[in-house]
């Protein structure tokens, strides 16, 4: 319930005025293993009060509020990235170097982007994996910095393969491995299991794959062909992790009953 309450705390202190709602909350994402589920859960519990209250915030001012709960409020060492991803959905772009981002772009698909993520079951604490990387760039750390410096390299240029028309999907691909190369290499941030489930997957045939969220633990996410996601997955399964298939979503945070927000407004109205 903390990050809950961090949301609720942020909108107070922004000056919101909010009164007593009840929230219900489901997931299917695993927690703890590198899959944005604080960020997620941050955002949703935003666009709900946003939307409960008729405050009609964009995705840009909920994802920076979900920041700030996690960020400021719970003081989890997080970044701008998370939120935004959640809130906007799809590929996006997303420059960090300000607060909020001095960029975001997203990018509209044209064509199917099938994803695995890999879970390794070994649970890690991204608050700590986060500080320790904090504390390696503040000492100015040659590898820690010069392994960012490359990632950034990647990211720009795998940005500019997907806004062509026909992206190829095997540089893509190509683009991920070398980015799990540097976070093994310089960032240090991989363990056994982790490159044990990539290794599953490529030699299975998936065209890329690198760990997701801090690292220490907890999944991996790896890009494959349609035809090829089924025996990826079962590649990852036999080598003791958890597969889950699915697709990068078109779309980020989103309403899905507005009758529920009707009724509580009327409530709200007539206390």
């Amino acid at each position: 319930m903390d990050y809950v309450r961090a949301v609720i705390n942020t909108f107070r202190k922004m000056e919101y005025s909010l009164q007593g709602m009840d929230i219900e909350l489901k997931t299917t994402i695993p927690v703890g293993t590198g899959l944005s589920s604080s960020a997620a859960l941050c955002v949703s519990v935003a666009h709900a009060i946003s939307t409960a209250y008729g405050f009609d915030l964009d995705r840009v001012e909920l994802a920076n509020i979900a920041y700030v709960a996690e960020a400021k409020e719970i003081r989890t060492g997080c970044g701008q990235m998370d939120p935004h991803s959640s809130a906007q959905g799809s590929l996006c772009y997303i420059d960090c170097s300000s607060e909020p981002p001095k960029k975001i772009e997203r990018l509209e698909l044209k064509k199917p982007f099938p994803v695995i993520i890999g879970d390794t079951g070994v649970p890690r604490k991204a608050s700590r994996v986060l500080h320790w990387l904090g504390r390696k760039v503040r000492e100015r750390d040659p590898d820690m910095l010069e392994g960012v410096r490359k990632i950034t390299g990647l990211v720009n240029e795998a940005w500019r393969e997907l806004k062509q028309p026909d992206w190829n999907a095997e540089r893509i691909g190509g683009y991920m491995n070398e980015n799990q190369r540097l976070l093994r290499e310089y960032l240090r941030v991989s363990t056994f299991e982790i490159e044990e489930l990539i290794y599953a997957a490529l030699t299975a045939g998936a065209l890329g794959a690198k760990l997701t969220g801090a690292g220490g633990g907890g999944c991996i996410i790896v890009f494959t062909s349609s035809e090829d996601q089924s025996r990826v997955a079962k590649s990852i399964e036999d080598t003791s992790g958890r597969a889950y298939l699915t697709d990068v979503a078109n779309e980020g945070t989103r309403i899905e009953n507005t009758e529920v927000f009707s009724n509580i407004r009327y409530r709200f109205g007539h206390r």
